[in-house]
């Protein structure tokens, strides 16, 4: 329907579809989708495309932990292909809303536009999003002598030497090879700066 109010309509679906995605990141629902629309499940329970991290921001939930959520009779494959096609629909109603200039509540983490933008991961960006990974498991690793200090300690203990593979974090088990052949790789002082960046890769984006 045609309707000439300085994109009144435009503004209000953009900002009632983002609050209606937000309520549905924190567990809530919402009365503000219409029944038979898509994504209307927004009304009775959790859709899944958004998760809060640490700061309070949003991340686009891993497909794995937003299927799991689900109850739905559905194939698997037919549940990946939706959840993918949702996020490239909620990736498109970003831009309108940022190319009509339409304020939308969906408070994006910093991770997601460094994506978008191609700019690579930081520790910087663990540090805010997890401060536990980043102070018991990372930072001890970037002092001087960090690396061949908790490699000596993880033999003391009688446990595996640091490898290039993922580390576990949420519902990501980790074990994962970083590189290629990653499992045989030993972290050392020398190497440990690539090392991070992978780790902060896989952490912040490897499921998404």
């Amino acid at each position: 329907e045609a309707a000439v109010d300085l994109g009144g309509v435009l503004h209000d679906f953009i900002e009632s579809f983002g609050a209606a995605l937000v309520e549905d990141a924190v567990g809530g629902t919402s009365s503000r989708m219409p029944v038979g629309r898509p994504l209307a499940g927004l009304r009775d329970g959790r859709v899944g495309l958004l998760k809060p991290v640490h700061d309070q921001s949003l991340m686009p939930t891993p497909s794995s932990e937003a299927l799991a959520s689900q109850s739905s009779t559905q194939p698997l494959a037919t549940r990946e292909r939706e959840h993918l096609m949702y996020l490239t629909a909620l990736g498109r109603l970003l831009a309108l809303a940022v190319l009509n200039r339409c304020p939308c509540p969906v408070l994006l983490s910093e991770t997601v536009f460094r994506c978008i933008l191609c700019i690579p991961a930081k520790a910087y960006d663990i540090q805010r999003l997890d401060p536990d990974l980043w102070k018991h498991r990372l930072a001890p690793l970037l002092r001087q002598g960090g690396v061949t200090k908790r490699q000596q300690e993880l033999k003391d203990w009688g446990m595996d030497p640091l490898r290039f593979v993922s580390v576990p974090h949420g519902s990501h088990a980790g074990g994962e090879p970083l590189v290629e052949g990653g499992d045989r790789i030993e972290v050392t002082e020398d190497n440990k700066e690539r090392y991070m960046e992978l780790v902060c890769d896989d952490y912040l984006v490897g499921e998404v």
